[in-house]
């Protein structure tokens, strides 16, 4: 049997990517492009969303990336986002569940400091990828079809971070729940994974 070339590697593969405006989910967006699949981006930065799709486009000649803004923090948005997907890709093979923050204000702050932590890091680096695990496998099993899911996850999920405790609380929540999803829906052909 005969190997695709490189550039080929996913020809006629469909993926969604949250976080897709910048860092690690433009550059994989980018690498699903060049490599022939077709991508919905989505990110809550509408701006530089929109220019990482129009560049995917430029390169191409019909469309093979579409921008959808959303917060991954909101299950109307990521339901949204699937819908979209839905309607100009029909069915997702790949869903990237990448958005995430790091560096927020302090769980613990200073001696002599008060006030309530702030947990925007836990519901953008935990909630959304529950949201979009959840969305996808709703998606997959509309479908009928086998389907894998990637969160982001981050060796600080798996060892305490003394800078950043909620940033490590997140990362430890996303594995947690990638292990013990994966056990739930490998029998149905859906796949979840987490990359570091």
């Amino acid at each position: 049997m005969t190997e695709l070339p490189d550039n080929r590697k996913y020809v006629a593969k469909c993926a969604l990517v949250t976080g897709a405006a910048s860092g690690i989910g433009k550059h994989l967006a980018q690498h699903l492009v060049q490599n022939g699949a077709k991508v919905v981006c989505c990110d809550l930065n509408s701006n530089a969303g929109q220019a990482v799709v129009d560049q995917l486009n430029a390169s191409a000649p019909a469309p093979v990336a579409l921008f959808v803004r959303t917060n991954v923090t909101s299950w109307d948005d990521v339901s949204n986002a699937f819908a979209q997907a839905n309607a100009f890709l029909t069915k997702l093979d790949f869903v990237f569940a990448n958005a995430g923050i790091i560096g927020g204000k302090r769980c613990f702050p200073d001696e002599g400091s008060n006030g309530k932590p702030n947990t925007r890091m836990l519901d953008i680096n935990f909630l959304g990828v529950l949201y979009t695990m959840q969305a996808a496998i709703n998606h997959f099993r509309s479908h009928n079809s086998r389907g894998c899911i990637i969160a982001t996850a981050s060796i600080a999920g798996m060892y305490p971070l003394r800078p950043d405790p909620l940033y490590a609380a997140s990362k430890h929540a996303v594995v947690g729940l990638v292990r013990s999803a994966a056990m739930r829906t490998e029998k149905e052909k859906i796949y979840i994974k987490a990359a570091f």
